[in-house]
């Protein structure tokens, strides 16, 4: 299947992510596409060095479709950590770096930020497998691959060859982002019996029959890693016990072994991969078993239902999860990447309009109020974290604000926002003026401005206070700011004849 064609009206790319935001794995050394963040000679090339696709913003990027026309089926690729779009390094040199401020469509230019996605291979559910693609760099006519000629230039993306190549340094596995389920960190799981799982304190199995989030076995500790896949063991049990599947009783699921060096535990029973259901509901796939885990009953004929078991072949009401983040105070410390900002849809509005004829045959004065109103919408979110149940209060001195062409920081509204929480506010503003108005003639007076979005990207120090009294501090770089506010407020007159 060509690049250009496409499925029931969606490019091939964005078909096989479902979704805008991805991650692209090379075929030949199994690693995910990373921006360079770090200074010096490379900074801001992509390159294929990280696993860990979960805890590294610096991996997700977006497709964002051509205008259409010529460019039907070709796509830009923007790096959502800097904002930048993928394009050449500069006129001289072919490799590929994200430095493109904007989209740019002309294929005779070496600034063009086209790429054409080829399909290779199609995502297929039930083998659990991702689609495959190769990229063509547009302007050259060439299919980018994974590339080192020597420890300079390390895993770098560079277009090669205008034929795909023997090998599979130029193929890439697309990770759909949206597909991607990372939980929090310290989470209590309450099954559709509206009671939390709880390991037992003597056999340590897990059993939805605890009513208290801060009961002791309630809490959990979750390890995230490539691919969405976790790992999950009781956050307070000093004997570090992971979540395991009992192969002899059913599949039924404990805290029974430990990993690492002398492991009791087969790695392959402790992985499982969360789907989510709905905003806080997961459930969560066995990855030995291949099977959904449930709420259900082993042997025991009892009259609820209580234990945990990995035996379910389709997700059903006793295998959703409800999540509750075992967290009973959050703050948030955050710094700005103003260098790395996004502004977009911009757009002209008139905030408010004021007509008067003048029918006499002499001029006269007219005083005109004009009200309009200067309202601004702020979110901060974090891209790669799922929070659930924690209101997160943040006291802000000052918010990031479009000025003209650039974003700046804008003291004007500061103040107490919710973290996560999108919120409009604003004021009424009116101002007057006397104009005169030339006889037979109609006056209108507006005020104009021009409305745009902005996403600016920044880094964060996060401090949960956990239910057994612990305090925990980390710092995380993916946090993304995004607001909507208008400026270039100004006033136009025009009189017309009657």
């Amino acid at each position: 299947m060509a690049g250009g064609e496409e499925i029931q009206g969606v490019n091939v790319l964005q078909a096989s992510l479902l979704g805008k935001s991805f991650a692209l794995k090379s075929v030949n050394n199994s690693k995910y596409m990373r921006f360079q963040s770090e200074e010096g000679e490379r900074q801001g090339f992509v390159r294929f060095t990280t696993t860990d696709v979960v805890q590294e913003p610096r991996a997700k990027f977006e497709v964002e479709a051509a205008d259409g026309g010529a460019t039907k089926g070709m796509v830009h690729i923007r790096c959502c950590y800097n904002n930048k779009y993928l394009r050449r390094w500069d006129i001289d040199h072919h490799w590929i770096v994200a430095g493109g401020d904007k989209k740019v469509e002309d294929q005779t230019h070496w600034t063009c930020t086209l790429f054409e996605p080829v399909l290779e291979t199609p995502a297929d559910s039930d083998k659990d497998t991702k689609a495959v693609i190769r990229l063509r760099h547009v302007q050259l006519g060439r299919y980018v691959m994974q590339f080192t000629p020597h420890e300079d230039f390390k895993e770098c993306l560079f277009p090669m060859s205008d034929k795909p190549y023997n090998g599979n340094y130029d193929l890439f596995e697309v990770l759909n982002w949206a597909s991607l389920v990372v939980l929090p960190k310290y989470v209590a799981f309450k099954g559709n019996n509206g009671k939390y799982l709880k390991a037992d304190p003597s056999t340590k199995q897990l059993r939805f029959n605890s009513t208290d989030i801060g009961e002791e076995g309630v809490a959990m500790e979750v390890e995230s890693f490539a691919d969405g896949y976790v790992r999950i063991k009781g956050f307070k049990h000093s004997d570090g016990l992971y979540w395991g599947t009992i192969p002899w009783w059913f599949n039924s699921l404990a805290m029974n072994g430990t990993v690492g060096s002398g492991t009791s535990l087969d790695l392959n029973t402790a992985w499982f991969l969360p789907v989510k259901v709905e905003d806080n509901v997961i459930a969560l796939k066995h990855f030995s078993t291949h099977k959904f885990c449930r709420r259900g009953v082993t042997l025991y004929i009892v009259e609820e239902p209580e234990e945990f078991i990995a035996n379910a072949s389709s997700i059903t009401e006793d295998t959703k999860l409800e999540m509750h983040e075992a967290v009973i105070k959050r703050t948030i410390s955050m710094n700005y990447r103003l260098d790395d900002a996004r502004i977009y849809n911009l757009a002209p509005v008139a905030l408010d309009r004021f007509t008067h004829d003048n029918h006499d045959d002499h001029e006269i004065s007219k005083t005109v109020t004009l009200t309009y109103r200067n309202d601004v919408t702020t979110n901060w979110e974090a891209s790669n974290t799922w929070t659930v149940g924690v209101s997160v209060s943040i006291e802000v001195e000052a918010i990031p604000f479009i000025s003209s062409v650039s974003v700046e920081m804008s003291a004007s509204f500061g103040g107490s926002y919710t973290w996560g929480e999108a919120k409009t506010q604003g004021h009424d503003i009116s101002e007057s003026d006397v104009y005169t108005v030339r006889g037979k003639h109609r006056l209108t007076v507006s005020k104009l401005a021009t409305r745009g979005h902005c996403d600016v990207p920044y880094s964060y120090v996060q401090t949960d206070y956990l239910q057994n009294g612990q305090i925990i501090t980390s710092e995380k770089a993916d946090g993304v700011f995004r607001g909507v506010n208008c400026f270039d407020i100004h006033t136009e007159s025009d009189q017309t004849p009657l």
